[in-house]
């Protein structure tokens, strides 16, 4: 059976690239890899994603295999059903074999085409371009310093919220930061020494390692 978290953490869209890229991979030609990767997910398409995974995980073929024939019966008119879902079976099982292999869903390394990828996603989400901004105005315009721990309080707080980084105590983190001496100074020289230092923070007898915010602000 296919590992569920392996596969279901990644979004459909990520699958699909992640999938498509693997077909390129194989030096097939364009429109193998059109058909392969539209067959593929068929069920998806005119179903739902419940059985989408019910098919690709189960290791019954028969029974996979029945429910993509019932799809197909309802929504295509062909009069080939048994060939028609032979071929989309056959397709679908190239993806199970991808999927099976966790090697296979890795993300892709690090390129200017996948940043590009990235960034054209990011300006998509409305959300997060508008909380960007604000934060960009709250740390380098309204607050740019940070030698007040309310003003560090603020900053923390909002950044911790916006981004769900989970500090359940933010005072603990302000107040570091805050004793750090020459922080801001630090900052505008590039002093990388500083995540280290800011990043391990105490609470209840418990070290824990905080760094995301910091990670914004050294931006």
């Amino acid at each position: 059976m296919i590992k569920k978290i392996n596969i279901k953490t990644i979004s459909f869209s990520e699958l699909r690239y992640l999938y498509k890229n693997y077909l390129k991979q194989k030096s097939l030609e364009n429109n193998t890899i059109k058909t392969i990767y539209t067959d593929s997910f068929y069920i998806l398409k005119n179903s739902n994603k419940d059985i989408f995974w019910e098919v690709v995980e189960t290791e019954n073929d028969s029974e996979a295999k029945n429910i993509l024939k019932e799809i197909l019966k309802q929504k295509s008119k062909t009069n080939t059903l048994d060939k028609t879902t032979n071929s989309y079976w056959y397709h679908l099982k190239r993806f199970r074999q991808f999927c099976s292999n966790p090697d296979n869903i890795k993300p892709p390394l690090p390129s200017i085409y996948e940043v590009n990828r990235f960034l054209k996603k990011w300006n998509k989400l409305e959300n997060y371009l508008l909380q960007e901004q604000s934060l960009d105005k709250l740390f380098h315009k309204l607050i740019p310093k940070n030698t007040n721990i309310i003003d560090i309080l603020i900053k923390v707080s909002t950044l911790n919220d916006f981004y769900s980084t989970n500090i359940l105590s933010v005072f603990p983190v302000a107040q570091k930061i805050h004793n750090i001496n020459n922080l801001d100074k630090r900052l505008e020289s590039g002093d990388i020494s500083l995540v280290d230092e800011i990043k391990l923070i105490n609470l209840k007898n418990k070290t824990v390692n905080f760094f995301k915010w910091f990670l914004y602000i050294f931006n």
